[in-house]
């Protein structure tokens, strides 16, 4: 559900004074981004959930502290840190709770459309790590160019070459025509 940034800006300056209510409705306006960019990062849709919501209860502690700008972005920016913060606890337990099997859930979709998200999902899986993330957090997650180079700590021209590289190989691996 798309908003005018307005829209959002007033419910933040509600939920700041106090109002949960209004947080509500911006965790509903934006959980289906989040936890799709989560889980497309991280191929566990438990995890992803659970990260989804440590996303928007850290939003919620911070909410005063938001700076302005697009907030899909600040909290998209958010569950990127999460997701990499328990990469980091789970590796320093080696602990493999990245799982990049597919949902049980998907077994309700079309075979035809199934079968072209496994081909998308293997593909993906082949393009370099840099490169999936870059092109996940542009277009799952919504975010920009110039957002994705600032979340990432990278130049602006390495994510644009990133997601140029990623979509021709996707193109290439899935027999897409330009």
């Amino acid at each position: 559900m798309k908003s005018a940034p307005n829209e959002d800006y007033v419910l933040i300056a509600r939920a700041v004074a106090g109002e949960c209510q209004a947080f509500g409705q911006l965790t509903l306006r934006y959980q289906g981004v989040v936890r799709g960019m989560l889980r497309q990062l991280c191929g566990d849709p438990a995890l992803a959930d659970d990260l989804s919501q440590q996303t928007f209860i850290k939003a919620w502690q911070k909410l005063s502290g938001y700076r302005g700008g697009r907030l899909q972005s600040w909290l998209c920016s958010i569950a990127y840190r999460e997701l990499m913060m328990h990469k980091r606890k789970s590796a320093r337990t080696d602990l493999d709770a990245l799982d990049t099997t597919e949902s049980a859930c998907h077994m309700a979709r079309s075979q035809a459309s199934l079968n072209r998200e496994m081909d998308l999902h293997r593909a993906m899986q082949q393009l370099a790590a840099e490169q999936a993330k870059v092109l996940i957090l542009h277009t799952r997650a919504g975010l920009t160019h110039q957002e994705v180079a600032e979340l990432l700590e990278m130049p602006l021209g390495t994510v644009k070459s990133h997601i140029s590289r990623a979509v021709k190989q996707l193109q290439s691996l899935l027999g897409d025509t330009p």
